[in-house]
């Protein structure tokens, strides 16, 4: 009988299927120290006499050492993580460095761009704070327009005296 040849897939070493007589120890033919190749299909087409002993599977069976290897692994190690990644940009940058879209480095006193081009380097308020300056400048203007008002009160007819009051005493603080 012809010796073939199958791949085991656990390990990759092929495995010798068959026959009697040249097979050596070690998976090798005896006559000729190499293994004698056939395709998958003419080893399946082939007809089995009785006289021979039937064949191995093609399946390999779970080799027990590739089957400890596997139960073995363990993960890669992972480098120890910061908890937070570094901050690559400013969270507000400066007016130079945004009107050029440039990336600002966001220091307090001045940024390393306008630094080293000798600008001025100015930061835009936050939301907050231009919400609450502009609310200043607001109640600053009613003061004043009252104060206006209650100068034209005492200069003014009867009849217009009487629709200042009227607008002074409605907006009264």
């Amino acid at each position: 009988m012809e010796i073939s040849r199958v791949l085991n897939y656990m390990d990759d070493t092929p495995q010798w299927v068959g026959g009697r007589g040249g097979e050596g120890r070690g998976g090798e033919d005896m006559d000729t120290k190499q293994p004698k190749s056939r395709s998958s299909h003419e080893r399946l087409s082939q007809p089995s006499s009785s006289e021979e002993p039937s064949p191995r599977p093609i399946c390999p069976t779970p080799n027990l050492s590739s089957h400890t290897l596997i139960r073995n692994k363990k993960p890669i190690p992972r480098q120890a993580s910061r908890g937070y990644a570094p901050k690559s940009r400013a969270a507000l940058a400066c007016n130079s460095c945004r009107q050029g879209k440039f990336k600002c480095t966001g220091e307090k006193n001045q940024c390393q761009r306008c630094a080293m081009l000798g600008r001025q380097c100015w930061y835009p308020a936050h939301k907050r704070e231009r919400i609450q300056r502009e609310m200043d400048q607001l109640v600053t203007e009613a003061n004043e327009y009252r104060l206006m008002l209650e100068l034209l009160l005492s200069r003014v007819n009867k009849e217009d005296a009487e629709d200042i009051s009227s607008l002074l005493f409605k907006y009264e603080k």
